[in-house]
């Protein structure tokens, strides 16, 4: 189905939701007489896009930097790194988390923290520096 949406001239944001609880899927997306709009620079670092499982006991993380979310840096060569990210994951039993941190370009491992502690069913985890995304295993070891 296409659907024109006219806009009149001058700068906007388009934003695509659904306000539902179900998923959708755009197959294609087409702006024309248009001008792109140029890359924003802060110093703080944007969101980031978390994902995860966990069985109450153990969780496996993934985290994208949403900057680098297919399309989005798709024609980067060098992606930046996001310093001071952070994450909570809820739905963990109190207790100290072993986290082991991975590459997933290489699939090897690059850091480990023995120190992560639940707090009120919350597991607040400070994500090492990385570039476009990095993924986690995390254990309790009580």
């Amino acid at each position: 189905e296409d659907v024109v949406v006219p806009l009149p001239s001058g700068r906007h944001t388009i934003e695509l939701t659904t306000p539902g609880r179900d998923w959708i899927a755009i197959d294609w997306l087409k702006l024309a007489n248009v001008r792109p709009c140029g890359k924003v620079v802060t110093d703080t670092p944007p969101p980031v896009l978390p994902y995860a499982l966990t069985d109450g006991r153990q969780a496996l993380l993934w985290v994208i930097d949403p900057r680098f979310n297919y399309p989005n840096g798709a024609k980067e060569e060098t992606p930046v790194v996001l310093h001071g990210g952070a994450v909570s994951l809820p739905g963990l039993p109190v207790g100290r988390y072993a986290v082991e941190w991975w590459d997933t370009r290489s699939g090897a491992p690059i850091g480990r923290a023995d120190v992560a502690e639940s707090q009120r069913g919350n597991l607040p985890l400070i994500l090492p520096d990385f570039r476009v995304d990095i993924a986690a295993r995390i254990k309790l070891v009580r």
